[in-house]
């Protein structure tokens, strides 16, 4: 869905050019900040495509404002197991969940969920804690964040009464499952919520 992906860039490619002055040789994070600019206005990128012969290819990209879907796929795999995929916790992550979920036991009757958070390196701690509201009962304690002293504490409870507190759920993790995402597994792995299946996830001392 973004705009290098509309004109047919793909995972792999090589950038060689911007604008027609050469990037070989130069840092990640300096391309990308070459990359950026207002959203409407073009860059030229030229590629190196591997495993095609002659695979030099230049594309007229226009900049748009990125927006990542938070929940890309959701479904019913097999035995009425829901299935969501959560990339990233930004300002939608709740809201799109809620939608999921409710989709899928309104209108597919699923029995049990499982919650995908491999590669997911977290963002908005605020929405982790929307979703655990979602499957937890009302004010249950599901995060502590200290500072230096005990007026830095900050207590976070679940605000809303559950869509569901009782449906099976499992989440998958991997090394890179971060930050937000190892919260909301970890807040429902203690409180016996969910079980959690994969591999040991990043690990930010959190």
């Amino acid at each position: 869905g973004s705009p290098a992906q509309h004109v047919g860039i793909r995972p792999g490619d090589l950038i060689m050019k911007i604008d027609n002055d050469t990037v070989l040789g130069w840092t990640s994070e300096k391309v990308s900040e070459r990359l950026r600019g207002q959203a409407g206005t073009n860059v030229s990128v030229t590629v190196k495509r591997p495993y095609v012969n002659d695979s030099i290819l230049t594309f007229n990209i226009t900049r748009e404002k990125i927006q990542i879907d938070p929940v890309p796929y959701y479904g019913v795999i097999k035995d009425n197991i829901g299935y969501i995929d959560i990339t990233t916790f930004n300002e939608k992550t709740a809201s799109e969940v809620k939608d999921a979920f409710l989709d899928l036991k309104n209108n597919h009757q699923i029995t049990s969920l499982m919650l995908d958070l491999r590669n997911n390196g977290g963002g908005l701690l605020e929405e982790a804690v929307k979703i655990l509201g979602m499957f937890l009962p009302k004010n249950t304690e599901v995060l502590r964040t200290r500072g230096k002293s005990q007026l830095n504490e900050k207590v976070y409870k679940t605000t809303s009464r559950p869509l569901d507190a009782e449906i099976p759920i499992v989440v998958l993790v991997n090394d890179n499952t971060a930050s937000a995402s190892e919260i909301l597994a970890g807040a429902l792995q203690d409180l016996d919520r969910a079980v959690i299946v994969g591999r040991r996830s990043f690990g930010k001392g959190l």
